[in-house]
């Protein structure tokens, strides 16, 4: 795990932003842009959702466990909070930002007692966090309520 982190960490934000929305149109099976996509994902009764659900989920254990066993931690959260940045707002790529949000919101690492210092968080990268807790949670939140406005 600690080459994991340390390769995530020496990558730029971008790159890492744009392998995972790599991914993600290799799990919609669209290596190439289709004018028929909307009847491959809603009528073609070989594609599996599940398939779409396990990715997100994977990428969100995949998040959570690159903090867990990081060292040190906030720097990875920092990491972390700076590519779903980068997949919202560079790449306009929802789904990862979703993936990613919800392992950074998990009690495991949003509550006082996680595994997050979230003072140390808060004084080493003052203006990440601040951008997490004010505009990307509510933006996350939103989208989890139904509220969201492109």
């Amino acid at each position: 795990m600690q080459t994991v982190n340390s390769t995530l960490l020496e990558a730029s934000d971008r790159n890492v932003a744009y392998t995972l929305t790599k991914s993600d149109w290799q799990t919609l099976h669209a290596s190439e842009i289709d004018m028929n996509m909307y009847d491959r994902l809603f009528h073609d009764a070989g594609f599996r959702w599940n398939t779409i659900i396990e990715r997100s989920m994977a990428l969100s254990a995949f998040v959570v466990k690159t903090i867990e066993f990081g060292s040190p931690r906030e720097e990875i959260m920092n990491k972390w909070i700076h590519v779903a940045q980068e997949l919202k707002t560079g790449l306009g790529n929802i789904y990862s930002f979703c993936s990613i949000m919800r392992a950074l919101n998990l009690p495991k690492i949003m509550n006082n007692d996680g595994i997050i210092c979230w003072p140390k968080l808060r004084s080493e990268f003052t203006e990440t966090t601040f951008n997490f807790e004010t505009t990307m949670r509510n933006s996350y939140n939103a989208l989890i309520n139904g509220k969201y406005r492109i």
